[in-house]
């Protein structure tokens, strides 16, 4: 069994001090965005979901009532393939929660989605499990990129940044995309925190309660 490396009752704290820091990180991104600075925008996006998996595993310790062991903690933050562990994890633990919770639940959330007035843009339960799939694998690029957004590069006689590789709509456009994904996944996460079980009941205070929340 692995040694305990912090302890369940230390657990709040850090998980307060990491929103704070993905907070900062997503105000930061979206300002820089605003004002056309897109790979640092990107880069800063990126760096919010690397940080988010680590939000989402201090919720579940936490409502489990667990504490977390050295192992899990070095994984996800000096382990050589702690990026890789931090992005893919997180889009795995989506992939098996939604098999888990099946297609009734699948579609019980894109109700909640139309009455809290939240674009839905896939309807169908295999189009979007293909979807993230898809997204997964997106995502194992996802280091690379950030880090092209930092550094300039001599790659087989040509320049090599994210500035040099992609054209402006595409920059821009992935940027937002990314900058969108993250913030989604924080909110996800937080909200999920406070929320476990959110009834469909439009009258119900519990409802009108996480309609209204600013975080």
């Amino acid at each position: 069994m692995d040694d305990i490396l912090i302890e369940n009752s230390k657990l709040e704290e850090g998980y307060a001090y990491c929103k704070d820091i993905i907070e900062s990180l997503l105000e930061s991104s979206s300002l820089l965005y605003g004002n056309n600075k897109l790979p640092t925008s990107l880069s800063l996006a990126i760096l919010a979901l690397e940080e988010t998996t680590k939000l989402r595993l201090l919720r579940e310790k936490i409502s489990n009532n667990e504490s977390i062991s050295e192992n899990e903690w070095k994984k996800l933050t000096r382990d050589k393939n702690a990026h890789k562990r931090k992005i893919d994890g997180d889009i795995r633990k989506r992939l098996e929660k939604i098999e888990e919770r099946g297609q009734e639940s699948f579609e019980r959330g894109l109700e909640l989605r139309k009455k809290l007035g939240i674009p839905v843009y896939a309807t169908d339960w295999d189009k979007v499990r293909l979807l993230n799939e898809s997204t997964l694998k997106m995502f194992h690029g996802l280091k690379n990129i950030k880090e092209n957004c930092w550094y300039l590069n001599w790659n087989k006689d040509k320049w090599d940044s994210f500035l040099s590789e992609y054209p402006k709509k595409i920059q821009d456009l992935f940027t937002k995309y990314i900058l969108n994904l993250a913030q989604w996944t924080f909110y996800e996460v937080t909200l999920g925190y406070k929320y476990p079980e959110i009834p469909l009941d439009e009258n119900s205070e519990e409802f009108k309660k996480f309609k209204n929340d600013g975080l």
